[in-house]
């Protein structure tokens, strides 16, 4: 009976790493976008200076909350599996055999 009951954790892990990933590779774009943002933004004049003010002030939020999104979804994955090996580990107690 225990066969019935089989949650695939490696293949979990897997996607929650790539999800990791994703917000450490953001985390790094953000942090590096805030440190050149005066090199960056120098370039521009005029009413383009201030369009691309706007447009950067737009990817550090859009930027950020990605971030947030992956921690957020990286607790509810630690806490999802730790409910489901609980519950799995329930299960094969109440089939023995």
């Amino acid at each position: 009976m225990s066969e019935l009951v089989h949650y695939n954790y490696a293949a979990m892990a897997g996607v929650a790493e790539g999800v990791g990933m994703c917000g450490h590779v953001q985390e790094s774009l953000l942090a590096q976008a805030t440190a050149n943002e005066a090199a960056m933004l120098a370039h521009f004049h005029g009413a383009a200076a201030g369009t691309a003010q706007m447009c950067l002030q737009k990817y550090k939020q859009a930027a950020t909350d990605l971030i947030e999104v992956v921690q957020r979804g990286r607790m509810a994955y630690d806490e999802g599996t730790a409910s489901m090996a609980a519950a799995e580990k329930m299960q094969m107690g109440a089939f023995p055999g």
